[in-house]
């Protein structure tokens, strides 16, 4: 709203001018850059930790794509030279997998630990020093449980739930897994160190060998394979997180962008 505001004065304050220019004399279009990086930068704490969530999770999105489109380079390179027979190959490609992993949990992570500061914001905490989804757990005492819905959706997922000390809290369930592997990959090794991941095979998947799917293990030679492991993750995060957003008691409808909002179209013959 401050934005459509601020452009609907600066139309105005422009209009009928034979060169657009705002008020200090200053060309527009530099102006209007000028005000889109002061709004952003002027954000409020909510405002911040919902845009890094949703970046966190665009990462997210985007190593998922990349490693799906690892996985189908390989295949397709497997059955053109007929290596189809259980033969475990490996390239100079495979540091791409490698390090799409890592972005994923790292994103995964981070969106983890900025809904963590949210949640503390909420609840009358002090984001800057609750920075982690652990240091959330921490926190939490009885007052806090029945104080926000997002902390009371967790807990009811088993995603936060109370230690074996009584009155204090740990992230649980499938976030606890997450976590576990976030930091893995972050602090204790990282993916492709272990022999079995070194290499791939094309494994079939009817009795007639018309259908190949490619297989990548994690950890050992009959670990679970990679994709399936973060298709796995990743859906269980995008399903919490838009979850979240719907009873957060805020719009998450997309942006959308009328009549009323366009101020000067320019069309340029590039």
């Amino acid at each position: 709203m401050e934005r459509r505001i601020l452009l609907q004065q600066l139309g105005s304050d422009c209009a009928g001018a034979v060169e657009p220019h705002d008020w200090c004399g200053r060309p527009l279009e530099k102006h209007l850059r000028i005000c889109d990086a002061a709004i952003i930068d002027d954000q409020k704490p909510d405002e911040r930790l919902a845009q890094f969530i949703a970046l966190s999770l665009r990462g997210i999105d985007i190593s998922v794509e990349e490693i799906a489109g690892f996985y189908h380079e390989q295949l397709v390179d497997l059955m053109a030279t007929g290596r189809l027979n259980g033969e475990r190959v490996s390239g100079t490609l495979d540091q791409v997998l490698n390090t799409h992993l890592h972005s994923f949990f790292m994103h995964a992570g981070a969106a983890r630990d900025y809904l963590g500061s949210f949640i503390a914001m909420r609840i009358g905490e002090d984001p800057a020093k609750v920075d982690s989804f652990k240091l959330l757990c921490k926190k939490l005492r009885t007052r806090h449980l029945d104080a926000d819905p997002l902390l009371a959706a967790l807990i009811a997922r088993g995603l936060i739930k109370e230690s074996q000390q009584k009155g204090q809290w740990e992230t649980g369930g499938w976030m606890w897994e997450l976590t576990e592997l976030r930091n893995t990959s972050t602090h204790r090794r990282p993916y492709g160190s272990r022999f079995a991941e070194h290499s791939g095979i094309a494994v079939p998947l009817s009795p007639a060998g018309q259908f190949f799917r490619y297989r990548r293990p994690f950890q050992t030679q009959a670990g679970e394979d990679v994709l399936d492991l973060v298709v796995r993750q990743y859906q269980r995060v995008i399903e919490l997180f838009c979850h979240l957003a719907k009873i957060s008691g805020f719009d998450s409808e997309m942006m959308v962008i009328t009549d009323d909002d366009i101020i000067e179209v320019r069309i340029s013959d590039e």
